[in-house]
């Protein structure tokens, strides 16, 4: 159970729903899920520096390789990065990471 549907649940408990429909349960999830993006990051969606600069140098177009020559670091590092990017900003590309990343903030240091 994701952090999210965890909220939804609780939700529902206290408002006393004992046996939510799934229509109700979909409201539901689609309402925390719109909070959820309002909200100040939380600790899942904290960034390490190594992934903000991750983050940045792909919003500027580096590859990974790229990323890694840059740094001094082994593509295989950078790839770890990003995959934490886009689990902690719950994306499914670097694109979308990015464009979250403007969303939140996390981009204003360095532009």
């Amino acid at each position: 159970m994701t952090i999210h549907e965890g909220l939804a649940e609780a939700i529902l408990a206290l408002l006393e729903i004992k046996c939510p429909s799934n229509e109700q349960r979909a409201i539901m999830h689609a309402v925390v899920d719109s909070l959820v993006v309002r909200l100040p990051l939380g600790f899942d969606k904290q960034l390490t520096k190594q992934e903000q600069v991750c983050l940045y140098w792909s919003a500027k177009g580096k590859s990974s390789l790229e990323l890694a020559t840059l740094l001094g670091i082994k593509k295989g590092t950078v790839d770890g990065y990003k995959k934490r990017i886009l689990r902690k900003l719950s994306c499914n590309n670097m694109t979308q990471a990015v464009f979250e990343g403007l969303k939140l903030g996390l981009l204003s240091t360095y532009l």
